[in-house]
Formats: structure tokens, sequence, C-alpha cells
């Protein structure tokens, strides 16, 4: 859990692995088909957002209608509202939200029957699901729903994620890039005059420096496919700054570096292992039979293929 804490405390990003302006709240597809949940909601709605992250989709409900009565639970120590200022266009959504950090989905600390709707992007499916469902039963009122877009075993999402997670694993071998910067970052360390290192010094920087661009080349050229050498060029693009400005990198610079691309590692393999194959799904139905008057799933597809399963669940 301490690799999404740390996440979660260090970006404004609403949701995980989004960039760029999809980071401030979704957009297209996944907007649209929120939009028409909560379209279907009576004012003054009490909705749970289950494994909300930092916001991404409370945020998007309150968006939607202010009289909406937003809850938002995640497993993480959460705090959105302490990454973002009063002159960020989120925070006047983010604090009329009721965040609790800390709170797995498969212990919810609420009240029995508060919600009238759970919802969850992309969340529900990193908790263990006979707990979690029991969790979200108890928590809706009677003919309360529960609906999730969960990531899907085979979508171009969970492939691209598994892409990713192999160009990390090779930048982290023993004799990978990110060793040799190590060994670079402790040199650069070693050197106390940086404005005049000595004719020997001169020598080494220049032989480590010509060794780690030769690495980053030989390692580029492994890439087999355009999506990993966009995920190299992505990962690489983090630590060329460690490189360039030599003077004022040290061995904690590239430590920290490290330690970052190695919980995105650890978020990424945690996306893998949290995607559901349709044996999952069968075994999610079965789990519904008890405590829910009806259930359904689908597949959502765009044009770059499956996307996520839906679940629809009502108590």
């Amino acid at each position: 859990m301490q690799h999404w804490n740390s996440y979660w405390s260090r970006t404004k990003s609403l949701n995980s692995f989004a960039e760029g302006e999809h980071s401030q709240g979704y957009k297209g597809i996944v907007a649209n088909f929120w939009q028409t949940i909560f379209k279907s909601l009576p004012e003054s709605t009490t909705i749970l957002d289950l494994a909300t992250g930092n916001g991404g989709l409370a945020v998007l409900a309150q968006q939607f209608n202010a009289s909406f009565d937003v809850y938002a639970s995640d497993a993480a120590n959460i705090a959105p509202l302490s990454q973002h200022a009063p002159s960020d266009s989120n925070y006047k959504h983010l604090e009329k939200i009721h965040f609790y950090g800390n709170m797995p989905s498969e212990t919810l600390a609420f009240e029995n029957v508060q919600f009238d709707s759970v919802i969850s992007q992309f969340g529900f499916e990193y908790a263990e699901p006979a707990a979690a469902l029991l969790a979200v039963n108890k928590a809706l009122k009677p003919n309360g729903e529960f609906i999730a877009l969960v990531h899907h075993q085979d979508s171009f999402i969970s492939t691209d994620c598994k892409i990713g997670l192999k160009v990390l694993k090779d930048l982290s071998k023993d004799n990978g890039l990110l060793l040799q910067l190590q060994d670079f970052a402790d040199f650069c360390q070693s050197i106390t005059n940086k404005v005049e290192p000595t004719a020997e010094q001169q020598v080494q920087f220049k032989q480590k420096n010509v060794d780690l661009l030769q690495q980053v080349k030989y390692q580029q050229s492994k890439c087999n496919s355009e999506d990993e050498l966009d995920w190299f060029n992505l990962l690489v693009k983090e630590l060329l700054p460690a490189i360039i400005d030599w003077p004022q990198t040290d061995s904690k610079r590239v430590e920290e570096l490290r330690d970052n691309l190695y919980s995105f590692q650890l978020r990424l393999q945690d996306q893998q292992a949290a995607s559901w194959s349709n044996s999952d799904v069968e075994y999610i139905k079965t789990l519904l039979q008890d405590n829910w008057s009806s259930y359904e799933f689908d597949v959502m597809k765009i044009d770059a293929g499956i996307f996520c399963w839906v679940i629809k669940a009502r108590k």
C-alpha cells in the first residue's frame, strides 16, 4: 500500500495512470458513461465513490449535480484537498466531497443503509471481492445500486501496462540502465570540485558518460515494438536530467528516481493482478446470487478495442 500512499500524496492527478487533461478528471467515453448514470439519479442522492484515488469519479459526480451528497473512500492514505490550492479548478468540487482515507473497500466504516448509490472507476477490483461486495451491500439502502467499471484482463489498457512492466524490468536488471546510472551518480558525488575536476576525474567522467549513453542506445534498440519504444522513451525522459545536469546529481537523487520507478512498477503489477478474466466474472456472479436482487455484466469497447468490464448490481 505504501506505493499508493506515496503516489497519491505527491500528485495532483485525480486518477491513476492519467496524463495531461485526463489527470484532472475523466473525459470522453468514461465521462459519458457516468453522466448517463448520474442523469438517472434523483436530486440529493447520496453517493459513495469506492476506491476513489484522488477523487476523479467523485469530482465528476459533484460537477454533474451540486446537490449530490458525495462521499469517497480509499484504502490508501489520501488527502486530495491538500494537493490543491483554492485557485485550482477542481478545488471547489473537492472541498464539498467527504473523503475517507485508510478505508479498504472490504471494511467500509459507514452506517448501514447509508448510500443510494455506490460507484467505482477502476478501483473495486483491487479489493477482495467477496468481502468488498458484502461491505458495499451493507452500505447501500434498499433498492440501492452498485455500478463499477472494472479492468478487463484483455483490454488495451492491461496490454499496455504489461508492456510497461516489461520495459521497467529491463531497465532494472543487474546490467541495466538504472544500476549504471546509480554508478554514474555515485561518481558525480565523489567529485568535490565540480568546476575544475582533476584530469583523472575528467577521463573517468567521459568514459562513464559514454558508457551510460551507449547503454541507453542499446536498451532502446532492444525494444521490439513501437509501444515498447514509447514506454522506454517515456521512462528514460525522467532519467535524462540526472545525466545532463550532472553537477547537481548525487547518489540520493538517483536513488529517489529508482524508488519512484519501482513504485510505478508495483502499481502496474497491481493493475495486472486486479484485472478480471472471464473466469473471475463467473466467480463474481456466484457472489452476487446472495443479498442482491439483480445484476448484469457487460464489456465496454471503444475503437482501440476492449476497454473494461461494466458491472451493475441492485440490492
